[in-house]
């Protein structure tokens, strides 16, 4: 496992700039949960944005909302409020992604994984307070916490200090053994177009509603409340900007 990523207490934030806490944030995660040791290498397109300031204003994100027939409900509750914040008064400030890590029996991955009949795609049927928002492979999402709300999903959280600092996301996501001793290995790719945009769409949301934004991605390991920062397939997430 790599060295993780230092956070310090004190500023209730990761150490070093926007950029450098990007980078270290969103190092490449092997299967099995090995995180590797070197920085990311983060297209400069997309450097060039963190910590900028956020261009997308409410009111537009109401209207694209209104003209797709999404509920702001279902991306975390009402644009006009805020977010949740710590005892020590810091507003949330980590964008944190995991995956659901459904587990799966045999060996291979149901063709339906992408559709509304395999079944873990019913978020309906699905326990979603573990976290603020849960996002299927359809592109739907639920909220299971508003983002005004403080909620503990990592250890780090047991600290409850931190309680509030972090946002957080269940990606559906299944998994197979595939030649490990336990639910190691996802599909390729990991998470579909669809749900990645309704991700995107959620960091907005949750942008404009904390006023600036960094952001984390978490993964989940083999244990459920072991978590670290990672990257899912074709998604990276950054401390990006702030509303001036």
């Amino acid at each position: 496992m790599a060295t993780p990523c230092r956070f310090l207490s004190e500023t209730q934030q990761f150490s070093g700039t926007a950029a450098e806490q990007a980078k270290c944030l969103l190092r490449r995660v092997r299967v099995g949960g090995n995180v590797d040791e070197p920085p990311a290498q983060i297209p400069d397109k997309l450097l060039a944005i963190v910590g900028q300031p956020v261009t997308v204003t409410r009111q537009q994100l109401e209207s694209y909302l209104v003209s797709q027939g999404i509920s702001a409900a279902d991306i975390g509750g009402s644009l006009s409020k805020g977010v949740s914040a710590t005892s020590q008064g810091t507003r949330a400030t980590y964008f944190v992604i995991h995956d659901t890590s459904d587990e799966l029996s045999g060996n291979a991955f149901p063709p339906d994984i992408d559709t509304a009949s395999w079944p873990g795609n019913n978020l309906a049927k699905r326990t979603t307070t573990s976290a603020h928002i849960f996002i299927n492979r359809l592109g739907q999402s639920v909220t299971g916490h508003d983002y005004s709300v403080g909620w503990r999903a990592t250890k780090r959280e047991r600290d409850k200090s931190m309680k509030g600092l972090f946002l957080h996301h269940e990606l559906i996501q299944p998994r197979i053994k595939g030649g490990f001793h336990f639910h190691a290995v996802g599909p390729q790719p990991g998470f579909t177009p669809a749900t990645l945009e309704r991700l995107a769409l959620c960091y907005i949301a949750a942008s404009l509603r904390r006023g600036s934004f960094h952001s984390r991605i978490s993964l989940r390991s083999r244990s459920r409340d072991r978590r670290w920062s990672r990257r899912p397939a074709k998604f990276r997430s950054v401390p990006v900007g702030r509303r001036d």
